[in-house]
């Protein structure tokens, strides 16, 4: 698959782009709740560990490690930025249960295992999901489970950007996993896919936070999309949203629980 379809990784170094994701991926209290409580559930009784790959801001990671204080969460991000954001949360919540690590996921070697490793929409950013995969569940304990929050790709079109960026959805169609791909790759890995969900994620924002989503290119997708066609299209979106006092973000977000095919419980 070509790398076009992925942005340099010094991306995720960028102070814009840094400042943009923290300040611009909108997500209610409540779906943080959602989500950190479906998250939280899937630890089986004893678990000791939990791995947060892509972990950004720590937008669950944080939480979760405060809901969770007898688990230790290791966040792994490649950005020193996010990383310098999950330390500064760490310190504001007095958490002792934190481990930063400042690594490319397939560099990082340990002889740990985790009773929980989630994705949270950085699977569809690495070409080679099962790669990706299989290298997450080599480090999973006995009853360990692998969590995918991301699109599925037959429900892109559940999401306003793709609506009003057909190019991002040509890209992220290649980019993101249909259902029956991810049980593909758990058969080939003999993971089964033990359960799946879907949160209708939907937040009314005010017109102009709204468009700086689009303006400051919160989602990578955006930023692989030729410029001159971009702004083409951005300045259609800001006529339709014209004279809108709050507009909706919405997106349908599928949980993928992997688990080996003869869980312990």
């Amino acid at each position: 698959m070509s790398e076009s379809l992925y942005p340099d990784k010094r991306l995720y170094n960028e102070p814009d782009y840094i400042r943009g994701f923290s300040n611009g991926r909108y997500l209610d209290d409540d779906y943080t709740e959602i989500y950190t409580s479906f998250f939280a559930h899937h630890l089986s009784v004893g678990s000791t560990r939990v791995l947060d790959i892509g972990a950004g801001n720590g937008r669950f990671a944080i939480p979760l490690a405060v809901r969770l204080r007898g688990i230790q969460v290791d966040c792994l991000d490649l950005s020193q930025g996010m990383i310098a954001e999950i330390k500064l949360k760490q310190l504001n919540h007095s958490l002792s249960n934190i481990h930063v690590i400042n690594k490319d996921f397939l560099a990082y070697k340990t002889e740990a295992r985790y009773d929980l490793i989630l994705f949270s929409e950085s699977l569809h950013l690495f070409s080679d999901k099962h790669l990706w995969l299989q290298r997450a569940a080599s480090m999973l304990s006995g009853n360990g489970r692998i969590i995918v929050r991301s699109p599925l790709r037959e429900n892109l079109l559940s999401g306003d950007m793709y609506i009003h960026f057909p190019e991002a959805l040509a890209i992220d169609s290649m980019r993101h996993c249909s259902f029956a791909e991810f049980q593909k790759i758990g058969e080939m890995l003999e993971l089964a896919i033990c359960k799946q969900e879907t949160i209708k994620e939907s937040v009314q924002l005010p017109r102009n936070d709204y468009l700086k989503i689009f303006e400051d290119k919160v989602y990578s997708t955006l930023r692989l999309i030729p410029h001159d066609i971009y702004r083409s299209r951005l300045s259609e979106l800001a006529s339709k949203v014209e004279g809108l006092e709050y507009v909706n973000h919405f997106i349908n977000m599928s949980l993928i629980v992997l688990c080996h095919n003869s869980p312990k419980n």
